[in-house]
């Protein structure tokens, strides 16, 4: 929960004045992060109108149907296959374009609308996946992103079983990425249980970057870790960073867990993780996110990397 304090003072005339500072600090809170308090300052009485309007514009792009899902291919690192692709949501505004979605998922989380536009983005998903996946050599998956906010609500679960229902789609045609700051809310586990009691595969997005402990990890039984990008940004591994990825890739085998490196942009990279046995990479080396034509043309194209 994020909290803003206003204090009454004698330059608000009236109540409302004080539940609009109350509701600018609110946001900053939101902004900063879950779980934060702040206290009204004046200066962010000139960003709270933003805010108002950007939560109004975003229930507007659920009724306009502005959302738009790209797909961000993994590619089998012994094969250089295709074998799965994740979905990415982006924001198709009327003025000002693609927006990406750094720009308002974090602000839509906080906000809880992150339910309904991760619920649009496992249908749409969904059926875009199976309208292409027969052009694919070999079996695909399906990865989408599962937010916090997403994976308390009641009727997550309903909501997976009708898109599978709907799209013909098995339980273990999809893949969902959880991040690390997951397994620090106890409250979690129940419902991890129940996705993975129905045969759902779990996959820890951005490992490496948290502060997820060892035994939170035995616990939650991923199918998958992702490596963060940031192990591999601005060229081949360096430092202590080869050291790091081989450690984690040991972790890997000992819980019977596969591994996907995120963020892998030169084919140094790619070689370096063919040496280490890494079982699965994405990343711009490959392809940057596509729509659902662009993703149809990457299955059909012959060859690997």
């Amino acid at each position: 929960m994020s909290i803003g304090v206003a204090l009454s003072a004698s330059a608000h005339p009236r109540v409302e004045d004080l539940l609009l500072d109350a509701d600018a600090a609110m946001y900053r809170a939101k902004a900063q992060g879950r779980a934060r308090s702040v206290v009204f300052d004046p200066s962010l009485r000139e960003r709270a109108p933003h805010l108002f309007e950007l939560e109004g514009e975003l229930r507007h792009a659920l009724v306009r149907e502005e959302f738009r899902v790209h797909y961000l291919p993994i590619v089998d690192v012994a094969s250089g296959r295709i074998q799965g692709l994740e979905a990415l949501i982006r924001w198709a505004h009327p003025t000002r374009g693609l927006i990406a979605p750094e720009h308002f998922v974090p602000f839509a989380e906080e906000t809880g609308l992150m339910v309904p536009i991760g619920r649009w983005l496992m249908g749409q998903a969904g059926r875009e996946f199976q309208s292409w996946r027969g052009a694919a050599p070999e079996r695909l998956t399906l990865s989408v992103n599962l937010s916090s906010r997403q994976l308390e609500h009641s009727d997550l679960l309903e909501n997976i079983e009708g898109v599978l229902a709907e799209h013909s789609l098995e339980a273990q045609d999809l893949i969902l990425e959880l991040t690390e700051n997951t397994l620090q809310n106890g409250e979690h586990a129940g419902r991890m249980a129940q996705l993975r009691d129905r045969g759902l595969r779990l996959s820890m997005d951005d490992f490496g970057t948290g502060s997820c402990s060892l035994n939170s990890l035995l616990r939650s039984q991923f199918d998958c870790l992702k490596i963060d990008r940031s192990l591999f940004t601005g060229g081949a591994p360096r430092g202590q960073q080869p050291e790091l990825v081989r450690t984690i890739l040991s972790l890997a085998r000992d819980l019977g867990t596969q591994v996907v490196a995120e963020g892998v942009e030169t084919a140094e990279q790619f070689g370096f993780l063919r040496e280490l046995g890494c079982a699965a990479a994405q990343g711009f080396y490959f392809s940057p996110p596509v729509d659902s034509a662009g993703a149809r043309s990457l299955l059909e194209r012959t060859g690997s990397w």
